[in-house]
C-alpha cells in the first residue's frame, strides 16, 4: 500500500467466520529543511510512520459481505 505517510504493508487474517484480524504499518516519509532569513536560521526535520491494528467483526458470518 502507498499513501501521504509513505510506502507499508498490510495484512489479515481470518480465524473465524464472524471475525478477523487486520494489522498494517506505512512508514518511511522523512525529510530535512532548513530556511535561512537575515537574522534568523530555520532548520527542520520530520519522520511519518503510522499503524493499526483492528479486529473486524462479521455479523452476518459472510453470507452478505
Amino acid at each position: 500500500m502507498a499513501g501521504t505517510t509513505g510506502v507499508g504493508v498490510e495484512g489479515s487474517w481470518r480465524f473465524h467466520n464472524r471475525f478477523s484480524i487486520t494489522a498494517n504499518y506505512a512508514g518511511g516519509l522523512d525529510y530535512s529543511g532548513d530556511y535561512d532569513t537575515d537574522d534568523i536560521d530555520y532548520s527542520g526535520d520530520i519522520s511519518l510512520q503510522a499503524g493499526m491494528l483492528k479486529v473486524d467483526y462479521y455479523p452476518f458470518a459472510g453470507r452478505f459481505f
